[in-house]
């Protein structure tokens, strides 16, 4: 006995240079004529692809490439650097270069929550902490860094 099941296969654009723009003056509370450059770069690395963006721009930001200067109140970035980086050739490779900034402490962290699948309570994670110290203050830096989204209460 045989089944089938029917599908729909949906096609997906890539982000367009201004929704790239739209992200960038959004996330750094900027106006479109001061990150025009930066989203400029930015599209041209990722060709609008949506993982990409996000990955390529925490990336940047964990490399302090785009940084916050309390003297000027504003972001800034050095754009020699962006047009210099090398684009990973997949979206796999450019996550796990991301991680390979993490320490030995968290990367342990980070395997130990990702046997818990998806989501886990924050509750089970207390009781973790219990024998992995550590473990919660590793969650603060995966969510800062937007390896980890924190939902609910």
């Amino acid at each position: 006995e045989s089944h089938f099941v029917n599908a729909t296969e949906i096609k997906l654009s890539g982000l367009s240079k201004n929704d790239v723009t739209e992200i960038i003056m959004s996330e750094l509370k900027l106006p479109r004529r001061m990150v025009a450059n930066l989203a400029d770069a930015v599209y041209k690395k990722t060709a609008g692809h949506a993982l990409y963006v996000i990955e390529l721009l925490n990336s940047l930001l964990n490399e302090s490439i785009i940084a916050y200067s309390s003297e000027k109140h504003s972001f800034g970035w050095d754009l020699d650097r962006i047009e210099f980086i090398q684009m990973s050739e997949n979206v796999a490779e450019l996550i796990g270069s991301n991680l390979n900034s993490l320490s030995e402490k968290s990367l342990f962290a980070l395997q130990i929550l990702s046997c818990f699948g998806i989501q886990t309570d924050v509750s089970l994670l207390q009781v973790l902490e219990t024998f992995e110290a550590g473990l919660l203050s590793s969650l603060d830096e995966f969510v800062d860094r937007g390896i980890l989204d924190r939902a609910g209460p």
